[in-house]
């Protein structure tokens, strides 16, 4: 019974130390309100597909390809490295904060922060921004060696001319000027300044790295939420399916934060081969072939197949420890359009018809190529990103959830996430597909039939948008975006409980009392369904004179050679 009561005074301590004085910075998370004795067991695991496209280069600030790029507004608060309420000095190779906005006014030779970021930012360096921080030029170097750095893009359709009236009130120069960035194989960004007022092209000189000193290490999401979740990363191959490069485990950081830094976008975006291999990862197949999941890849361009390798493995040092009850979350973050994306199983395309647009290739409501040109011209966009979503969420002929892992216990299906990285660039058809893709990887079924065809399954607060969709057109909202989902997967994976002990005395016979919660329940009767909210339930246990929790086997009396003790693991 001392034991007991010792485990519940910790327990009380860990809640204790658990508030503001041990807190570290907040995040949107924190402020979300549950029960009061709310835990979150076990962790749920997230596996991020991030797209790594060529297309992540392309200027995430009023892109216009090959041509010049115009149109910055100083009432708009564009995110990226620089603070937007600073006024920076170019030492050439870097950027220095020089004094804030509000303490005065612009020094002849400062720069405005916010310009910078409107005139420097890639898609990438934005993602990048989001989930670690940014990309960092060391995290562990003695000194301050976080300087964030700004990767060169390939090719010069990607952006490489910018053009601003009045660059005065923003930079050193007067007038209108060009910036013209360089382009090729990887290294910094750098720029240089048309070498007087006028527009591009011109001749440019003054050249300036796209480099921003930070004393201090950068964090994003990632660091934020992952004593929340369990993280798991993967990335597009070239042209069929996706790789994992950071298994699910616990430690986070080190590995999930390199390779966020380091992977340079230069592939396709084969968005539902992508998807259909993460799914192959979290089943544990190894299926091989040109319509995956393995897509006939070795490791390190597929998935690890194995005890070690498993996601639904929690052990450590060696030791399996299975956790059928964990739930397994895609949380897909991109940019692009499907593209070189059709290689898939027969019963994945067009997996039930109705919520899937059938099994061609190019869906009926496709647009003209102007606008959707991802479906034409040899690019092999498709529209099975909705198929794979379905089908790795549902079992539609056998009425339930899927079970992709048939070896552990209950049902292990995905619940998938889509974080349309738009920017303020969006084909009309990436949309619908994405949308599409998320409530029929999202829904959650009310009725007994297993498909979304009730909007309260798939759009809870009726604001038009799947539940699973999020939509990004700056930075800011790519952040707020990506903590939203995740606060919305804490919610489908979070339970309540409360303990209460009952004795006589310290020492002797006595009863525990558990109360616990599930966040919502759903029920069906005769074609009906009934939604419940934080439903509670009553456990009750016996204890023996010895401490040891035991179950009772039915005669609602202790009986030491017929009660179970109960043992953790």
């Amino acid at each position: 019974m001392k034991n007991i009561l010792r485990v519940l005074i910790a327990i009380v301590c860990v809640v204790t130390c658990a508030g503001p004085l041990c807190a570290a910075e907040p995040t949107m998370s924190d402020f979300t309100a549950y029960p009061p004795f709310l835990v979150v067991a076990p962790k749920p695991n997230v596996l991020i597909l991030m797209d790594n496209s060529g297309s992540m280069f392309d200027f995430a600030y009023n892109f216009n390809g090959a041509g010049v790029s115009k149109g910055f507004d100083p009432a708009i608060e564009y995110y990226g490295y620089f603070l937007t309420d600073m006024w920076y000095e170019s030492l050439g190779n870097l950027f220095v904060e020089a004094a804030p906005k509000s303490s005065r006014a612009k020094a002849a030779n400062e720069w405005d922060g916010n310009f910078l970021n409107w005139l420097t930012m890639r898609k990438i360096e934005v993602a990048r921004k989001v989930l670690v921080g940014g990309k960092a030029l060391s995290r562990s170097l003695s000194g301050d060696p976080h300087d964030l750095l700004a990767e060169k893009p390939d090719v010069s359709e990607r952006g490489y001319m910018k053009e601003v009236d009045n660059a005065e009130l923003y930079t050193p120069y007067a007038g209108t000027r060009c910036f013209e960035f360089n382009f090729g194989s990887s290294g910094t960004s750098e720029f240089a300044v048309g070498n007087g007022a006028g527009q591009c092209p011109i001749a440019c000189t003054d050249v300036h790295n796209v480099k921003v000193h930070l004393n201090h290490e950068p964090t994003g999401v990632i660091q934020a939420e992952g004593d929340k979740v369990r993280f798991g990363l993967a990335f597009f191959n070239e042209n069929e399916g996706a790789r994992i490069v950071k298994e699910m485990t616990d430690d986070i950081v080190s590995s999930m934060v390199t390779a966020i830094e380091g992977d340079r976008p230069e592939t396709h975006s084969p968005l539902a081969e992508g998807l259909w291999t993460s799914v192959g990862y979290f089943a544990q197949s190894d299926v091989t072939g040109d319509t995956g999941p393995r897509y006939s890849k070795p490791n390190a361009e597929s998935y690890r197949v194995g005890t070690d390798a498993d996601p639904y493995n929690y052990g450590t040092g060696g030791t399996p420890d299975y956790v059928w009850c964990a739930k397994s979350f895609i949380l897909a973050v991109t940019a692009g359009a499907s593209t070189m994306d059709s290689m898939l199983p027969a019963y994945i395309e067009g997996y039930d018809p109705p919520y899937t647009d059938g099994s061609a290739q190019i869906p009926p409501w496709a647009g003209d190529a102007a606008e959707n040109y991802f479906w034409y011209d040899g690019n092999r966009g498709s529209h099975f990103l909705d198929d794979v979503a379905l089908w790795s969420r549902v079992d539609v002929p056998g009425q339930k959830y899927r079970d992709l892992r048939p070896d552990l216990e209950g049902d292990q299906y995905i619940t998938s996430y889509f974080v349309h990285a738009a920017f303020g660039d969006v084909c009309p058809d990436t949309r619908r597909l994405l949308k599409q893709a998320a409530r029929n990887g999202g829904f959650e079924d009310r009725n007994g039939n297993f498909v979304p065809d009730l909007e309260v399954e798939y759009d809870r607060d009726g604001d038009g948008n799947p539940d699973t969709y999020f939509e990004a057109p700056d930075g800011q909202r790519l952040a707020e975006s990506l903590s939203a989902a995740i606060i919305d997967i804490l919610r489908r994976t979070s339970s309540g409980t409360a303990v209460s002990i009952l004795s006589t005395s310290a020492h002797g016979e006595g009863s525990l009392f558990q109360a616990y919660f599930k966040p919502e329940e759903l029920s069906f009767m005769a074609g009906q369904s009934a939604r419940t909210d934080w439903l509670g339930f009553l456990q009750g246990l016996w204890v023996d004179d010895r401490g040891n929790l035991r179950e009772d086997n039915g005669d609602f009396k202790l009986v030491y050679e017929e009660d179970d003790i109960i043992r953790f693991y």
